[in-house]
């Protein structure tokens, strides 16, 4: 059976500089698709973006700086184009105070659902936890 994103699509990875997010980076320029990456901080991006590079020197990869994924109508222009997204970010500071982590992270998940839902180009849509999903905190 073929992938729903056609051979070079183009794929939306939130927080690729996670664990989980670089990983599926690699794994998709490794198989030729084109790979749009977000982190929060520039600083977070330069190892991410030499693997790939230096694993794949002509693979498609492209890393922007999203300081807020709930900010309004970032989500977008992030989808523009995007055949599939992998929606990987999120707030793994372990703040103590839930207010300042769960209502953002629900409103930047649910800004990228109701663009991708606007979005014709979007043939898929993955959500991903965090491991702060099964700590105890």
């Amino acid at each position: 059976m073929g992938s729903i994103i056609p051979p070079g699509g183009l794929v939306l990875i939130t927080g690729v500089n996670g664990f989980l997010g670089s990983h599926l980076v690699l794994e998709l320029v490794e198989r030729e698709y084109a790979v749009r990456g977000t982190v929060r901080r520039p600083e977070s991006a330069s190892w991410i973006t030499k693997a790939v590079k230096t694993r794949y020197p002509t693979g498609k990869f492209d890393v922007l700086v999203v300081p807020s994924l709930s900010a309004l109508g970032i989500m977008d222009a992030l989808i523009k184009d995007v055949d599939g997204i992998a929606y990987m970010a999120a707030d793994t500071s372990l703040n103590a105070d839930h207010t300042q982590v769960i209502p953002p992270g629900l409103n930047a998940l649910q800004a990228a659902l109701e663009s991708a839902a606007r979005a014709p180009s979007v043939k898929c849509f993955v959500l991903t936890s965090s491991y702060t999903a099964a700590v105890d905190m």
